[in-house]
């Protein structure tokens, strides 16, 4: 039993001193003290200076044989002879016999003494001892407390699923009455729908009961999961078929909008690099401070560390270029303002941060932004351990709450529906992006409101993942024109992949990704920018997701 007991109300001097030695573990005494004070107890309630009473008779009686049970309890959880557990139970009998007969007893009080003998009921001790009792009286005086108070409006919520979920294991354990018992959970879940440990229960105890067939219900779910599978396979050819022709159709204006810049080669340096990388890296590692190094700590994991580091240069070879460039039309002596926009701990711009620093010529400052505590708090520290607090501020807040004035915008990676909001924030202030979008498919739309949430709540990335936006869909006024926004919602699912061209079963889905690529770069066409698409190496180099976006303003 749980040795944080609500202990009755004290109310005479015998049990002071039997608490007293209750406490001193002198339960022989104790047990002599409380049964002194049974032998003395006051013919009348006991009133206030008002006459209001404190305590009637009967609570009184209650109070102190509750005294005596929880220390009977201790003696037979040291000693169960049949002495000690015939004992307890006489005294469990006696409470109930007031408990079922007493009408001037409070709630409270009714409730304390029948989650106390319920629990000792419910417990091993006094079955294991030699008692003139069967084991189905024993659980009978169990039940009958626990049907006091669930027969009643007494007590809360939690304390009646206890009470039930005693009655059950009583039911159950002890007199292996299974309808009993699960009668005792659908009273329960009656009365509390939710708890999922009980559903399970009542389901066990069913299935024993064979109200349940085990087999069939097995057999029932996987024709039912076929079912599904066949239905979603059916609407995705559907889909795909009618997705291919308007994909066709627009097919003109996306390799339009895909194609290079004429007016500034974002992928110059990236061309001519990747022409050398087998001979020499853009980026010497050993110079990187430890602390702000991308690693992992499986060692089976090298290979994904060599396409981070990939990855990093070739996003560090553009974002040096877009910085050239934006110092060209800058203000005098303010420094560049660049932005990460669901940063993580820094794993990416905290390595780019070191090196434009070291750089000197052109002077540049970094915030990063995320929304996960731990990610900034941990970024934080990675700034401090490499001396970098007074060029790079870190935010703990949403990409769209985001309102400071900044000249390039990165995005690695930026789940869904976060790229959008990060490219919406560059134009609303014309800074220069750099976007490698992923998780397509973890945006979903409201076709009738036209707005846009993510589907997985509470993952970081800097993404308010538990709020609308207000972001349109599609993205570009060319494109809104052509495609409803349920259409477009089917193609965000259709492209969610990460597959190469030369595989004809996926060409579909790469013409998905490359039409909302295209979207996205409409859109900032369609705002006076320059934009480019391109990928930041090869799949084998750079890993399957290395699409990136650039753009930069003309004005």
């Amino acid at each position: 039993m749980d040795d944080k007991w609500i202990q009755p109300p004290i109310v005479c001097d015998h049990l002071t001193k039997g608490k007293l030695l209750f406490d001193t573990k002198e339960y022989s005494f104790a047990i002599a003290s409380f049964r002194a004070c049974l032998d003395n107890l006051p013919a009348k309630p006991i009133i206030n200076e008002d006459g209001d009473i404190i305590y009637t008779v009967d609570e009184i009686v209650l109070s102190t044989r509750l005294f005596i049970l929880r220390a009977l309890w201790k003696q037979t959880l040291l000693d169960s002879t049949t002495t000690y557990t015939d004992t307890t139970l006489d005294e469990v009998k006696a409470i109930l016999k007031i408990l079922t007969t007493t009408t001037e007893c409070r709630s409270v009080l009714c409730m304390l003494a029948v989650s106390t003998i319920a629990r000792i009921i419910n417990g091993d001790v006094l079955y294991k001892g030699e008692s003139v009792l069967s084991t189905k009286d024993i659980s009978n005086m169990g039940i009958q407390a626990c049907r006091i108070i669930l027969d009643e409006s007494y007590g809360n919520i939690k304390e009646r699923r206890i009470l039930y979920s005693i009655e059950c294991d009583l039911y159950e354990r002890r007199q292996g009455d299974l309808q009993s018992a699960a009668k005792s959970i659908e009273s329960l879940l009656k009365e509390s729908p939710k708890v999922q440990s009980q559903q399970k229960r009542l389901r066990e105890l069913h299935i024993q009961l064979g109200l349940i067939d085990v087999v069939e219900e097995k057999a029932k779910k996987e024709a039912s999961r076929q079912h599904k599978k066949r239905q979603r396979m059916k609407k995705k050819e559907k889909d795909s078929s009618k997705l291919d022709s308007i994909l066709d159709t627009l097919q003109s204006d996306v390799s339009a909008t895909l194609s290079r810049s004429p007016t500034y080669n974002f992928f110059e340096g990236l061309d001519n690099s990747q022409k050398s990388r087998e001979k020499a890296t853009i980026i010497d590692w050993s110079c990187i401070p430890d602390d702000i190094q991308p690693k992992f700590e499986n060692k089976s994991k090298e290979k994904r560390l060599l396409r981070k580091r990939n990855q990093l240069e070739s996003l560090y070879i553009l974002l040096s270029g877009l910085v050239e460039k934006v110092s060209t039309t800058k203000e005098s002596g303010r420094p560049i303002h660049i932005v990460d926009f669901g940063s993580g701990s820094g794993n990416s711009c905290l390595v780019f941060a070191f090196l434009l620093l070291q750089k000197k010529d052109i002077p540049c400052r970094f915030t990063l932004i995320d929304n996960n505590p731990h990610s900034v708090k941990l970024g934080k520290l990675r700034t401090n351990k490499v001396g970098l607090d007074s060029s790079v501020q870190w935010l703990c807040q949403d990409v769209s709450n985001f309102h400071e004035s900044f000249d390039i915008g990165l995005a690695t990676h930026l789940c869904g529906g976060a790229t959008d909001s990060m490219m919406e924030r560059c134009l609303l202030h014309k800074a220069a992006f750099i976007a490698t979008p992923c998780c397509l498919g973890s945006i979903v739309f409201n076709a009738h409101e036209n707005v846009v949430s993510q589907a997985k709540p509470g993952r970081g990335y800097g993404w308010n993942t538990n709020k609308r936006t207000s972001l349109t869909y599609p993205r570009s006024a060319c494109f809104r024109d052509q495609i409803t926004v349920d259409n477009y919602a089917i193609i965000t699912r259709l492209a969610d992949c990460s597959l190469t061209t030369g595989q004809s079963d996926n060409e579909l889905h790469i013409k998905g990704k490359r039409f909302l690529d295209s979207d996205r770069l409409r859109l900032a066409q369609e705002a006076n920018y320059d934009t480019s698409f391109g990928q930041l190496g090869s799949k084998i180099d750079c890993g399957p997701r290395s699409d990136v976006l650039c753009g930069i303003c003309k004005a």
